[in-house]
């Protein structure tokens, strides 16, 4: 059948918001994860990263674990 996808643990989510305010990239995350570069960035952009460019669409606020969960 396909692959399935683990989703992020609460845990995984803490980490990507301390590293996140430590300005660390998407791919410096996935690496201390263990977890896909695209999974990661896939997280930060559902979950509120503003865009570096630009204010197209909703406004987005910081990255918020606890939002995020």
């Amino acid at each position: 059948m396909g692959k399935h996808y683990a989703q992020l643990s609460a845990e995984e989510r803490g980490v990507v918001m301390a590293m996140q305010a430590q300005a660390a990239s998407g791919r410096q995350i996935a690496v201390v994860l263990d977890r896909a570069s695209s999974t990661v960035s896939r997280e930060l952009r559902r979950n509120g990263v503003a865009p570096p460019t630009g204010l197209r669409g909703r406004p987005r606020l910081p990255y918020d674990a606890t939002r995020a969960g």
